[in-house]
């Protein structure tokens, strides 16, 4: 990731209120690659105030990796948390 985009992305969270969800494709079972190679990203150029959350879903013989970060004073943060953690919850 480039310091400029890292800046954008930064700049998203200039507010406690924005979060970012996003999945790993894994039209090509490599999903797990690009989790860590988002998480190596954020922690590189990780900021004090911001929180990453993951979750992994099982789906038949694949796993989706998910993600969320947003801002560690996010107004509902516990709430939002929980609802991330409940995604796929369902098809157990």
């Amino acid at each position: 990731m480039s310091p400029t985009i890292a800046a954008i992305f930064f700049d998203f969270f200039r507010t406690r209120e924005q979060v970012i969800v996003y999945v790993c494709d894994t039209f090509d079972k490599r999903q797990s690659v690009r989790a860590r190679k988002f998480d190596a990203w954020f922690y590189s150029y990780s900021r004090v105030h911001l929180a990453k959350l993951n979750k992994i879903i099982p789906d038949g013989e694949r796993f989706t990796f998910i993600s969320m970060i947003l801002h560690d004073q996010h107004p509902y943060r516990n709430q939002v948390a929980e609802a991330f953690f409940e995604l796929g919850e369902e098809h157990k």
